[in-house]
Order: C-alpha cells, then structure tokens, then sequence
C-alpha cells in the first residue's frame, strides 16, 4: 500500500483531490445559492403573509369601528327620541293639569256661589222663624 506522502506526491491523485476540492467548492457555493434562494422566498411569503394580516387587521377594526358607532348611534337616537316624547308628554300633562284646575276652580267658584246662596236663603228662613215664633211668643198685650 501507498504511503499518504506517496499518494499525496503523485500526480494523479493531486488532480484528483484538486478536482475535488473543486466540486465540493461547487456543490457548497450550489447549496449556498439554494438556502439563499430559499430564505429570500421564504422572507417574501413572510412579507405577503404581513400584508396579508396587516390588511385583515385594517379590516376587522374598521369593521369593529363602524360596528361602535352603529350601536353608539342608536344609543344617542334612543335616548333622544327618548327625552323628546318625555317633553311631549310633560307638556301634554301640564296642559290637562291646566285644564283640570280651570275645571276644579270653576267648580269651587259655582259650588261656593251655591253654598252662598244657601247660606242666604237659611238666613231668611231663619229670620222668618224667628219673626214667628216672636210673634206667637209675644204676648197679646206687648203688641
């Protein structure tokens, strides 16, 4: 067998291990060049993915934006038509409790003029009683 000096001094084996050297220099620069080419793919799709996401993002919270002001909108839209039938009503309640005090007052004005009334009419009945029975207490002779 072929000492290593021996072999390294021949100079077949020279060419040989230089066309080696050769080839796995192509095949590293080969292999290289591929995981390059493969981390500026996968750097790409991991880019695109981003905008991907970014634009569902933009999406979803404009989605949710316009979702907030809808319920916001009917929030404030109810509680306006809300205050607005409340002043309708206290001002129909007002005009009514209006109405029923004109309507109570003229009560009290005619039943007062009524009681009046009674009250002057038991008045003369009192006093023609009373010149009655004055009359027929009085004696024959005071007359």
């Amino acid at each position: 067998m072929a000492t290593l000096a021996e072999t390294m001094n021949n100079p077949v084996a020279k060419d040989r291990l230089a066309d080696i050297a050769v080839k796995a220099q192509q095949d590293t620069e080969t292999i290289v060049k591929t995981m390059m080419d493969a981390a500026d793919k996968f750097n790409n799709n991991g880019q695109a993915m981003l905008e991907v996401q970014q634009k569902l993002m933009r999406g979803s919270l404009d989605l949710w934006k316009e979702w907030s002001q809808f319920h916001i909108n009917i929030g404030v839209d109810a509680t306006q038509q809300t205050v607005e039938q409340l002043l309708s009503l206290r001002e129909r309640l007002g005009i009514i409790a209006e109405n029923e005090l004109k309507r109570m007052y003229e009560l009290l004005t005619s039943e007062q003029e009524l009681t009046l009334d009674a009250a002057e009419v038991f008045q003369a009945q009192v006093k023609a009683a009373s010149d009655q029975m004055t009359e027929i207490f009085t004696p024959a002779s005071a007359k």
